[in-house]
């Protein structure tokens, strides 16, 4: 998994590249990856700079001889990674669906995440939307369904006070499919998945997960924050996979924190026990209740510390918790929930450290009201964008 999973993000990467809108942290990655090796140069080149028709499961030979060309003649390459990159960069690029060649439940997570990329990457999500893995794009509201209860490949989908909820049935189909919700600012979802475990997403998040969750494992993709109340099950371990690191647990209650935007990822355990698992050579890391191991991308360093677990997962509870924050990481987490736009008077302001417990109200001048009554800093409020000065 931890391999499927590199492969997914490059695919992410080389299709963020083609639009053009790397960050510096992301590019970087992506060069990264290119200077490793020649095959990834070349797998690079020939996906991205050669004309390639629409083609259907039919011509994934084709496809795979192409780029066995392009590796240069080296009959010992990763074949894995070839066939998950390009079918993921396949996908996004509009090529179609082919198969991979065994159909492993990763591989079809690969070309799931793929193509809920390719589908939002060029339209603004105004609510909550489910993304079935036909690629057909449904709003989850109250009146999603007909009934309140529609039939996904033997699961029965209901919807019940806003909370998506999956069941199997009795018989039902055992092919592994996947689907997505993707959240948009100032929104969140409830959905329980087909083996009981609950989540909570996070406004501007998207999640990848099993429709049946009959398979070896319960893999799930993450970009964004989400709360996890994991069904206990020794056997089928759930996997939470977000950029650069893998979250392991057999049944316990957590909550992550990773933006692919942001520099720093942060996962917080409630209660039970997960395993962090990095993709590089990283030792892996045991948290126990009540501990958050965070990752700065930037400088590359993990910190693991003690916290008020109860305080990170306030907002599914409808709060804003802050504990001794900066300003700049309060104020992004405002531009997420409000959709609106930060800039900053003086960039000294961003280090400025609050503490807050406060409602997450419906208008963002509220808790801006709030803040400015520490006479610390005021706020302008502009077309969306939020310009912070000194008091």
């Amino acid at each position: 998994m931890k391999e499927a999973k590199k492969h997914i993000d490059i695919a992410k990467l080389i299709f963020r590249n083609k639009l053009g809108v790397l960050s510096e942290s992301e590019q970087k990655a992506l060069n990264d990856w290119l200077s490793s090796s020649q095959q990834n140069q070349d797998l690079y080149n020939q996906l991205c700079f050669e004309e390639v028709e629409p083609m259907d499961a039919s011509h994934k030979n084709d496809v795979w001889n192409k780029l066995e060309r392009a590796s240069k003649g080296k009959k010992r390459m990763v074949k894995f990674l070839w066939t998950s990159v390009a079918a993921s960069i396949a996908v996004l690029f509009g090529i179609g669906y082919w198969m991979l060649q065994s159909n492993t439940s990763e591989e079809v997570l690969i070309s799931q995440v793929a193509t809920v990329e390719k589908i939002i990457s060029n339209k603004k999500i105004e609510n909550t939307v489910l993304i079935l893995s036909t690629g057909e794009m449904i709003e989850l509201n109250k009146s999603t369904f007909a009934g309140g209860v529609c039939e996904v490949n033997g699961v029965v989908l209901q919807m019940e006070n806003g909370i998506l909820k999956y069941r199997n049935k009795s018989g039902g189909n055992n092919e592994e499919l996947f689907n997505s919700i993707v959240t948009p600012r100032g929104k969140t979802q409830e959905v329980i998945l087909a083996d009981g475990t609950h989540v909570w997403l996070n406004a501007d998040s998207k999640i990848t997960y099993p429709v049946s969750m009959k398979g070896k494992k319960r893999p799930v993709d993450l970009n964004g924050e989400a709360y996890f109340e994991v069904t206990h099950n020794k056997t089928k371990p759930f996997q939470v996979n977000v950029d650069d690191y893998l979250v392991e647990v057999l049944g316990t209650s957590f909550n992550v924190d990773a933006y692919s935007v942001d520099h720093v990822s942060k996962t917080t355990l409630v209660e039970g026990r997960v395993k962090i698992d990095f993709q590089n050579n990283r030792k892996d890391i045991l948290l126990a209740p009540n501990e958050q191991v965070s990752l700065d991308k930037k400088i590359e360093k993990v910190k693991v510390e003690k916290v008020k677990s109860l305080d990170i997962a306030s907002w599914r509870h409808g709060r804003f918790v802050f504990r001794k924050q900066p300003l700049s990481a309060i104020m992004k987490t405002f531009a997420r929930w409000y959709d609106v736009e930060v800039k900053y008077e003086n960039e000294l302001l961003k280090d400025l450290l609050l503490t807050m417990n406060i409602e997450r109200y419906s208008d963002v001048n509220d808790p801006l009201t709030i803040i400015s009554s520490t006479n610390k800093v005021l706020f302008e409020l502009k077309d969306r964008i939020i310009t912070v000065k000194q008091k």
